[in-house]
């Protein structure tokens, strides 16, 4: 199964990148994403899942929206977070996003190193679990800008292509039992905005 959004890199260039970082090649489904060019409020960033024989790619977001960027009511006062780059080893577990049954999602489950923009530029933190999640973003429709779907976390605007992408990792149906709840899943993020393809 292979799904190909605009301008998305081949599979083997994606694992060059992964060769580069010294990060494990996939040998099961994993998520990946692909940090594209920063700017806020776009779904220009690309979210999938590779492994096991599975590349399945959407459009989405690794980056706040431009408004939490900006601040205001709902943001850390230290700023608005997002995750570094880096081979995230059992992040994500099933889950709901906030406790809503009907907005399933992928759960950060163990601390990831990120960062907080503040002052104009982004600050590195150590790892933490912030709720740095993999959910859609409204239940009807693709907004046409990100806005204050993204506080940090990784969306992707469809809520179908969302779904397609927590079925092809094998979600359960809810209510979840305690082994599918034990589940946890890898997330790479690559900053491909600054890999220089070799």
């Amino acid at each position: 199964m292979s799904v190909f959004p605009p301008n998305r890199p081949s599979d083997a260039a994606i694992l060059k990148a992964f060769d580069h970082y010294h990060f494990p090649r996939p040998n099961r489904p994993l998520v990946v994403g692909l940090r594209r060019a920063e700017e806020p409020g776009t779904w220009n960033d690309l979210i999938g899942v590779m492994g096991g024989g599975i590349s399945l790619w959407f459009n989405g977001t690794t980056d706040p929206g431009r408004r939490p960027m900006q601040g205001g009511p709902g943001v850390h006062w230290a700023g608005v977070a997002r995750i570094q780059p880096g081979y995230h080893k059992g992040m994500w577990g099933w889950g709901w996003h906030k406790g809503n049954r009907r907005h399933p999602c992928l759960k950060q489950k163990s601390p990831v190193p990120f960062e907080r923009w503040r002052h104009n530029k982004w600050n590195a933190y150590d790892p933490d679990i912030r709720g740095f999640n993999l959910h859609r973003s409204r239940w009807d429709g693709q907004p046409e800008f990100v806005g204050a779907y993204s506080h940090g976390c990784i969306v992707i605007p469809d809520r179908i292509e969302h779904w397609e992408l927590c079925k092809t990792l094998g979600y359960p149906d809810p209510p979840l039992s305690d082994e599918q709840t034990k589940h946890r899943i890898d997330f790479v993020l690559i900053d491909w905005s600054a890999y220089v393809t070799p």
